[in-house]
Order: structure tokens, then sequence, then C-alpha cells
């Protein structure tokens, strides 16, 4: 079977999605959480897309649509590990400062109680929301705990959160040798563990040099190790 193109895999998310969405409205809004979380990853998938063809304007309204799709999810069904750090790093990719500010206050606002299965998620999910609102003493806590979580915990669970607590914490402190290490770690997982087709984009690692931004720290792609630079397209660093 062929691989599809960035065009042909967008036409065939912006169909699925307004296809669902005549459905969605059949439904009252206490039923849509389901579809909420559905169109966040659609949405997201469509601004990759996007980013893969150099598009960064279409890259950054679809990124925000999949924020919103996730903030409404949440706003249903409450927090979820599933859905609540896509939202924060569809947000921090949208450049947009309302919807940066609307989803890691929306995670801020539920008083999270920590669960153990997914302490890891936890941590990140709060150092990322706290960092994205500047509130560097409270980021630091978490992101200390965080870091605490991925040695012990790294192992068990999917995603680059090895290297997420080393980047936020360059980040938080202005340490720019610290976020490139630490954006450099998930690169290397990322590439390891890729094995779908459609994991074209190391996400988490462009979320950072992104929100590195807010803290005038500028990362720059002769600063990337070349052989991780097709994971982060060069529009991202205009």
């Amino acid at each position: 079977m062929s691989k599809k193109s960035p065009e042909e895999s967008i036409r065939i998310d912006k169909t699925y999605i307004e296809t669902r969405l005549v459905k969605m409205r059949e439904l009252p809004e206490n039923q849509r959480d389901n579809f909420y979380s559905l169109f966040g990853v659609l949405s997201k998938s469509i601004a990759q897309n996007y980013l893969l063809l150099n598009n960064k304007s279409e890259a950054r309204y679809w990124f925000i649509e999949s924020a919103q799709y996730y903030y409404k999810f949440q706003n249903l069904a409450g927090y979820s590990d599933i859905e609540s750090l896509p939202m924060l790093y569809s947000a921090i990719l949208s450049e947009n400062m309302d919807a940066k500010h609307m989803c890691a206050e929306a995670i801020l606002k539920m008083n999270l109680k920590q669960d153990i299965k997914a302490d890891i998620v936890y941590k990140a999910v709060l150092s990322l929301a706290y960092a994205i609102m500047k509130k560097e003493n409270e980021s630091l806590d978490h992101i200390n705990k965080l870091a605490q979580s991925e040695r012990k915990y790294w192992k068990k669970v999917t995603g680059s959160y090895e290297g997420l607590a080393k980047a936020l914490d360059g980040i938080v402190n202005h340490n720019k040798e610290m976020v490139l290490e630490g954006i450099t770690r998930i690169l290397e997982l990322f590439k390891k563990r890729k094995t779908r087709s459609e994991e074209l984009l190391c996400i988490d690692a462009i979320a950072l040099i992104l929100l590195a931004r807010d803290y005038d720290i500028k990362i720059y792609l002769k600063e990337i190790d070349v052989k991780f630079r097709s994971l982060v397209p060069t529009v991202v660093f205009e």
C-alpha cells in the first residue's frame, strides 16, 4: 500500500471531521466528549501535515483547532492523561497566546490529585502548564519531581518523557545548553521508537523549541544534530 501524501492525508482528515461533526451535532453537549477527543487528534494530524508542507499559517490554525477540541473534551470529561499533554502541545504549537493560556489555566484549575499509575504524565502536564503560565517556582517544583519520575518510570511508559524535565528546567532557568540537551534526548528517543509512517515529526521537541522562545531562548536549526533535522521542519525556525 502506498504512503499517503500530506495533501491526501489533510483531505481525508478534514472530510472525516466534517462528516462526524454532523453526527456529533445530533447529540446533547454532555455526550460529545469522545468526538472532541477524536477531533483533537485529527486536527493535530492535519496541522502536522501542513508543517510538512511548510505552510505555517495553516498549521497554526489547525493546532488551535486541536487545542480547542481537547479543551472541550476536558470540560466534559475532566482531566485525562491521554488528552491533557497533547492539548498543551497543540496550544504551544499554535503560537497563540490565548490558546496557550486557556489550556494551561484549564489544567491548573483542576486541582489535580496525583494518580500513581500516571505519575510521570501527571508531573509532565503540571510542569508544562506552569511553564506556559511563567510560574517559574511552581514549574521548577514539578520539573524536579518529573526528573525523579523519569528515572523511576521512563522504561515503563510511552512518550519522550526522558529529556522533557531537562529541557523544561533549561527553559525556566534560561539555560540554553540544558534546553538543547533535553531536546536532543527527546529526539533520540523519538527516532528509536518511530515505527509508524504517520510519526514523521517530533511534536514534543518542536513544542519545546517554541516554548523556549517565550523565555527569549532561540533555538536555531544549525544547533539541532543533522541526524534529527528531518524530525523538526525548517519552517519551525522561521
